[in-house]
């Protein structure tokens, strides 16, 4: 069987078959479309930029053929679009696609209005699927009719969020999420929590995001680097023209597996006759380098305190192999900011690809905050799938929680019996006075007891904070004074010793599911 090289290319029919043609374009399964440069000039800003670059001599003697990655079918419908002609139909999602991709790769922004009703009108069909083209293809008002179509499929029964959930389950979340960040999966779960479709955006408004705080200095002198002795090298980053100077011996110690040889040779090659110092190219973020040379020269106050600056920093030492008392002061800083922002540390770490467990424990401290309305900006600059996996993980801890809390109820009843409201009630006057006052009843116990398991079940509470803010240990501390505590005393005292060990070994099984999310969740 011949191969795809030495096939004959087939021209197309018409209109792309006109020996007025100035330029071919020659799909993946050889179909040679003969077209012209200034109508394509005018649908697409990618060929008038392509067509404007100087040609090669001789070039203007022939016809030159470009080579394109889309298959007949959807670049005749593609060229249909620019044309003066008749467009074919494309009625499913499998064709519509790779058209709407296409428009995206030759920045042809108007194909995708073009092709908006015939994606609506396949919103019944798979409203999730559609909301992710939408989204990939910049139309939020399509984007906000498939997310009406799957909020009036919830039921009493079964709410529009597990809907949502059977969904991105049959879909498979690595396909649907592609090209979607965290971010927009966020505010697509809560328009489905609240029912607020028309408040939708695929993105934020640029002035939604903060500014960096970080200073970049104006000179190549840092305030932190000694004037005496003399800088003897200088470092220029990737990202910035200023060229910052610094002594070669400490950043030789602290960089010594990358930087170590390289500034030796320009230390060998650099003499007294030479005008300037020598300069060494980092493949590091300018921002970080200052960083991490602050720390090399002021130890940890000069780390800075925003979550993703000191990630950064920490990918660098793990990149860098930077020495030991250096990752350790970074390494301290991040266990700071990431026990105080727990969900920023988590995106941050995924945002930059530090190490797996780094990535676990990060998640494993967003356990004690609620992720129902938690968002970061951080969202917006990682994939969908790191927020899905979070979730997953949050769910399971959940549900473990929630477990403990019905084993406690279940102790509770079993030491102390039948409800109060269930038993008849005692006139005799010899008990009359013997409750303390300071005793909870059964069912206040009862209560507590489900209506924190409902919290947690519904997301109104995080996972370990459920047991540590827990107003039963309150109640334990009050009811151990009373007079007459009784057989009610000592159940509470079980319940407590029962659910205090017990949550945080069931949140220590259930943090085995996260040791591959590091690579799971990396967009």
């Amino acid at each position: 069987m011949p191969d795809a090289q030495s096939q004959r290319p087939t021209p197309a029919d018409a209109p792309f078959n006109q020996a007025n043609a100035d330029t071919i374009l020659r799909s993946a399964d050889l179909v040679d479309f003969r077209v012209h440069r200034l109508i394509l000039s005018q649908a697409s800003p990618f060929f008038a930029d392509m067509f404007s670059l100087p040609q090669p001599l001789g070039v203007e003697q022939r016809v030159p053929v470009i080579d394109v990655s889309e298959d007949s079918k959807t670049l005749r419908y593609l060229l249909s679009a620019c044309y003066p002609t008749d467009r074919p139909e494309v009625e499913t999602l499998e064709e519509i696609v790779p058209v709407l991709v296409a428009g995206m790769k030759y920045s042809m922004d108007w194909l995708a209005k073009t092709l908006s009703k015939s994606l609506v009108a396949l919103i019944p069909q798979d409203p999730l699927q559609v909301w992710a083209h939408a989204c990939r293809s910049e139309l939020p008002v399509v984007a906000r009719l498939a997310i009406s179509d799957i909020r009036r499929r919830g039921t009493a029964e079964k709410p529009a969020i597990r809907v949502l959930d059977d969904m991105i389950r049959e879909a498979g979340v690595v396909s649907l999420f592609q090209g979607i960040n965290s971010g927009t999966y966020f505010r697509l779960r809560q328009s489905i929590r609240r029912s607020s479709e028309n408040s939708f955006v695929i993105r934020p408004p640029p002035h939604y995001f903060p500014e960096s705080s970080r200073p970049i200095p104006p000179t190549k002198k840092l305030p932190f680097v000694l004037a005496n002795p003399r800088p003897d090298i200088a470092l220029k980053c990737y990202d910035s023209d200023v060229i910052i100077e610094a002594h070669g011996l400490m950043v030789a110690l602290q960089f010594p597996r990358v930087l170590h040889l390289e500034i030796l040779r320009l230390r060998r090659r650099h003499t007294a006759c030479t005008p300037s110092i020598p300069t060494h190219h980092v493949d590091m973020p300018f921002t970080t380098l200052c960083n991490l040379l602050g720390a090399c020269y002021k130890g940890v106050s000069a780390i800075p305190t925003d979550v993703d600056a000191v990630a950064q920093m920490l990918r660098q030492c793990q990149r860098y192999q930077v020495a030991a008392p250096i990752e350790s002061l970074v390494r301290q800083r991040w266990d700071e900011v990431s026990t105080a922002s727990p969900l920023e540390a988590y995106f941050a770490a995924v945002r930059h690809g530090i190490r797996a467990g780094d990535v676990q424990a990060a998640a494993e401290k967003t356990l004690d905050i609620t992720l129902l309305k938690s968002y970061t900006t951080l969202m917006e600059e990682v994939h969908a799938s790191a927020y899905h996996f979070l979730l997953l993980f949050h769910s399971a801890a959940c549900a473990r929680v929630c477990a403990q809390y019905r084993r406690a109820s279940h102790i509770w009843e079993v030491r102390v019996g039948a409800p109060a409201s269930t038993r008849a009630p005692s006139t005799g006057t010899h008990n009359k006075g013997r409750r303390s006052s300071n005793l909870p009843t059964t069912p206040s116990i009862l209560t507590m007891l489900q209506s924190a398991e409902e919290a947690v079940r519904d997301g109104t509470r995080a996972p370990r904070a459920s047991v540590s803010d827990f107003v039963l240990e309150n109640l334990l501390k009050k009811v151990s004074t009373a007079a007459s505590p009784g057989i009610q005393l000592d159940a509470l005292r079980e319940v407590w010793r029962f659910l205090q060990p017990g949550m945080s070994q069931e949140l220590a099984s259930v943090s085995a599911l996260v040791s591959g999310l590091a690579s799971d969740a990396s967009p």
